[in-house]
């Protein structure tokens, strides 16, 4: 790290420049790549120089505190019911003892899985550690956290996870009165749509006619959406028609759009 025949290092320093007898060095904003053991040695002139003498060594600790946790979730959102795996890691930490806790919505949950890396000796180690949750629709609101302590620390170090950001709740969809309605001439009969039970709030209600001569209509009736006390969202939408001889037979299908796509759908024929 230091020799006084060559150009000095950037970050090391003599304490003393100059001085024949007193060799201390000053490393200013210690890292924990400069934990080890440190030789002061004396070399015999001569080419080419040999060592001469050595002190016994001095071993250096550098005491390092842990990165913020840092929480990742599943690539894509997981159904209602099925597995997600959630990943805790920190870094940059030393010595190698560190506690790693999860709660979900601030209890207590057991971690299977946890790793201290590299498992040799080191300088500086890495902790991941996982959990594996089965996520349903009554966790949209809940938080999991993930918590460590490190002897370093005054206090644990948290992060916090939205567990709605990993999960996908499918709509159930139904319409009324049927498939089949039957009705008298010149009356008004309404048709209703409902999607229920989803998330996130990305899906929405359209309708579209088709006569009797297979032309297609598109229908905007308004629709109302609802979000309950656990987070999921319903939609809602009401179709009123005049039933005319005229749309005797006509079919009118109720879409359940996702993403803007076409994720379920509803038909009922006028008769």
């Amino acid at each position: 790290v230091y020799n006084d025949k060559a150009p000095p290092p950037t970050r090391v320093a003599r304490v003393f420049p100059g001085s024949n007898w007193d060799y201390s060095i000053h490393i200013p904003n210690i890292q924990p790549k400069d934990a080890g053991t440190y030789y002061c040695v004396k070399y015999k002139a001569g080419s080419p120089e040999t060592e001469y003498k050595s002190g016994k060594g001095t071993e250096v600790s550098v005491i390092a505190t842990p990165s913020p946790p840092s929480i990742t979730g599943p690539p894509s959102r997981v159904d209602s019911g099925a597995l997600a795996t959630f990943n805790c890691t920190s870094d940059g930490f030393f010595p190698r003892e560190i506690t790693v806790t999860w709660f979900k919505d601030g209890r207590t949950i057991p971690a299977p899985q946890t790793f201290i890396l590299p498992p040799r000796e080191s300088t500086s180690y890495q902790v991941v550690s996982t959990v594996e949750l089965s996520l349903t629709e009554k966790d949209v609101k809940l938080e999991l956290t993930c918590q460590i302590q490190h002897k370093t620390l005054s206090g644990p170090l948290r992060q916090s996870f939205k567990l709605g950001d990993a999960l996908r709740v499918t709509p159930k969809m139904s319409v009324e009165p049927g498939h089949l309605l039957e009705a008298i001439v010149n009356q008004l009969v309404t048709i209703t749509c409902r999607v229920t039970g989803f998330y996130p709030n990305n899906t929405f209600l359209s309708w579209e006619k088709k006569d009797r001569n297979g032309r297609m209509t598109a229908l905007r009736p308004p629709q109302a959406m609802t979000q309950d006390e656990d987070g999921i969202f319903s939609a809602k939408s009401s179709l009123v028609v005049n039933t005319t001889e005229q749309k005797n037979y006509d079919v009118f299908t109720c879409n359940a759009m996702r993403n803007s796509k076409i994720s379920d759908y509803k038909n009922v024929m006028l008769k």
